[in-house]
């Protein structure tokens, strides 16, 4: 994150070494901490399926439910990126920008994990590497999970560069007029 934000900025200021470990220690807490909340998040959601598929026989709330339940799995990552993004270190842009990154991240996310699960599902790639098909299946989903991340990121900075750019303009039509 910190080569993205000081993107064309000149090189990066030294720091004390407990200041990076300190960094990095609060990552790693961080991290567990937002694990545990998508644990948590895992729990609601296979409770709302169980809820849903309950109450379908009864009432007719199953798309509402499964509204609910995305609508909350959107939330926490739109959490987990935003968090991911203020943690890391040098210059970040404005927190709108951040948002607006953290909620484009999190729906390329929720699209790209049906994706993924469907592929899976149609591709039988567990079973064409054999034992290690979980570990390929692990990577996959790292790799996937790290895209987003970086992709969400980068259009945070590029929104911020754009409203930059506009502010400049609109200080330099007011000064030559």
């Amino acid at each position: 994150f910190e080569r993205l934000w000081r993107q064309g900025s000149g090189q990066a200021p030294t720091q004390k070494w407990w200041y990076g470990a300190s960094l990095r220690l609060r990552g790693v807490a961080y991290i567990l901490a937002l694990g545990f909340l998508l644990l948590v998040s895992l729990a609601v959601s296979t409770f709302t399926n169980l809820l849903s598929g309950w109450a379908g026989n009864y009432l007719p709330l199953e798309k509402v439910v499964w509204v609910i339940n995305e609508v909350v799995s959107i939330a926490f990552c739109v959490a987990l990126f935003l968090g991911l993004m203020r943690m890391s270190s040098g210059p970040k842009p404005a927190l709108r920008f951040l948002v607006m990154g953290s909620v484009a991240g999190a729906i390329l996310f929720q699209v790209g994990k049906y994706l993924m699960a469907y592929y899976l599902s149609t591709a039988a790639v567990v079973s064409a590497y054999g034992a290690a098909g979980s570990l390929v299946v692990i990577l996959m989903w790292i790799y996937f999970s790290s895209g987003v991340l970086l992709l969400a990121a980068s259009m945070a900075r590029a929104w911020a560069d754009e409203a930059a750019q506009e502010d400049e303009n609109k200080a330099a039509s007011l000064s030559g007029a």
